[in-house]
């Protein structure tokens, strides 16, 4: 008990299925940040018993959900809300507390992962066309940085002596975004007078990855989150794309039906130096919620108690809205007498000219068989076998959310899990040997929608399903409400 210097003993009785458990904890307005060192200022590494002790208080708050603007949400204050709803919570100090509230920087973190941050900006100069030979790809991290992208001078108080060990420590992947952190508050500041264009509205800086679909998902779901956080209006916010991880980008124009009026570097190229008012620096596709609950050991099995089925409103299930409308798709109705299954392909094929068979990675060997017997067996169904690369992202997310049942052995294009309504399932072919890989799983959890998997066998290559076995749970899926 020394170890979090109590300063009231408090009993907190949790009352869960006839089970009572008792705990000691300090006094706080957030019950679980007695039980977790949260302050920024010593390393946040969480012990396994730190984690031990959230169980059943994670698993009560989830029966006493309260409506929010006649929309349900986890409980203010829990650790699914503080996790997944206010994510950024925690003041991470730059400057100090005399400084605080004129910063030009003010970074925050979350109390549960001590690789998530974000940072906000205030008075940014960028050069477009430098910052993209410096910075062409998330990859390019030893490039320095140098007048591409600088805060500029504009007020007597800003801090001169930034204290970054805090910061360092949070951001330390080697991306863009940790390249930038470390690089704004200690470069030289510039004069306003160097800024040729000005943009006064909120700008959100991202990067997004150019193929991988998983990936990718999850750096516009940052962006959506980072406006829910900083309260953007919708009209009255700018999204801006810095740079991609991967090679080409993939459906660009996606990006804007999401986010109207979403821009690139090269959209602002031609202006010279250009002003930003105030700038977030969105994180990274490692640190959105869903990937650090899989990754984290310590955090998995208490994200996984954080199932937003029945819920509407948390930020995972409002991007699904978002992604819905930019593609035009309405989705409702129950399983009629002709049920869709969608079968996500990992088939060989030639995805571009050139391209080798021995590239893909678990293929399904017994796909042919596979497909007739569900044939067989759901003569009504109005089947589509779909090779996800060759259609665009809407048609992707459109195929899926109109369906019943989508399934596909374990890949990025399971993310389309997401759309799914709330009367469909998504069906994960699990190789053995990804069991401990549980991204779609996950995923689903958090944004409330149905899942299960189906083990399947082989090795990394070469994977193969018990067809009859697949069949008979397809059958209970598409049974009828």
């Amino acid at each position: 008990m020394s170890q979090w210097q109590l300063s009231k003993v408090q009993c907190l009785v949790l009352v869960e299925a006839s089970v009572i458990m008792l705990f000691i904890t300090t006094q706080s307005t957030n019950p679980l940040k007695s039980f977790i060192a949260v302050g920024l200022t010593t390393p946040i590494v969480h012990k396994r018993e730190d984690f031990d002790q959230l169980s059943y208080y994670v698993t009560a708050e989830r029966t006493h959900s309260i409506v929010q603007n006649r929309e349900f949400t986890w409980k203010k204050g829990s650790f699914c809300h503080s996790l997944i709803v206010d994510t950024f919570h925690d003041s991470i100090p730059i400057c100090g507390s005399e400084m605080g509230r004129r910063d030009q920087v003010k970074c925050h973190g979350n109390a549960y992962s001590n690789t998530v941050a974000t940072c906000l900006y205030q008075n940014l100069a960028v050069k477009p066309q430098e910052i993209q030979t410096m910075l062409p790809t998330d990859r390019d991290w030893e490039k320095p940085l140098s007048k591409s992208i600088n805060l500029l001078q504009v007020n007597s108080v800003d801090c001169d002596s930034p204290s970054m060990e805090n910061l360092v420590r949070r951001t330390q992947s080697r991306d863009y975004q940790s390249k930038i952190t470390h690089h704004l508050p200690t470069s030289e500041k510039l004069s306003p007078k160097a800024c040729d264009v000005w943009i006064n509205k909120t700008t959100f800086f991202h990067v997004s990855n150019a193929n991988h679909i998983y990936f990718r998902f999850l750096d516009l779901y940052n962006v959506h989150k980072a406006l829910l956080d900083y309260g953007a209006p919708e009209n009255n916010h700018q999204v801006v794309r810095i740079g991609n991880l991967g090679g080409n980008y993939m459906f660009p124009q996606f990006d804007k039906a999401l986010f109207p009026g979403a821009l690139t570097l090269e959209d602002l190229q031609d202006n010279g130096t250009v002003c930003f008012k105030r700038v977030i620096l969105v994180p990274r596709s490692y640190q959105a919620i869903p990937f650090r609950c899989k990754m984290n050991h310590l955090l998995k099995k208490h994200c996984f108690r954080c199932d937003a089925k029945g819920l509407t409103n948390s930020p995972l299930q409002t991007f699904r809205k978002r992604v819905l409308k930019a593609c035009n798709i309405i989705t409702e109705g129950t399983i009629s007498d002709h049920p869709k299954i969608v079968i996500v392909s990992r088939k060989p094929y030639d995805r571009w000219p050139g391209d080798h068979t021995l590239n893909f990675k678990r293929v399904l060997v017994n796909e042919d068989e596979m497909v007739i017997k569900i044939q067989e067996s759901f003569p009504n169904a109005d089947m589509k076998i779909l090779h996800m690369e060759n259609i665009s992202i809407c048609e992707q997310v459109r195929y899926a959310a109109e369906a019943d049942v989508i399934l596909g052995v374990h890949g990025a294009g399971l993310v389309h899990f997401w759309w799914l309504r709330d009367e469909a399932t998504g069906v994960e072919l699990e190789p053995t040997f990804e069991s401990s890989n549980p991204s779609f799983r996950m995923l689903t959890t958090l944004a409330g929608r149905k899942y299960v998997s189906e083990t399947i066998v082989g090795n990394s290559s070469r994977v193969e399903v018990d067809v009859e076995h697949l069949v008979n749970e397809l059958k209970q899926y598409l049974q009828k409400p």
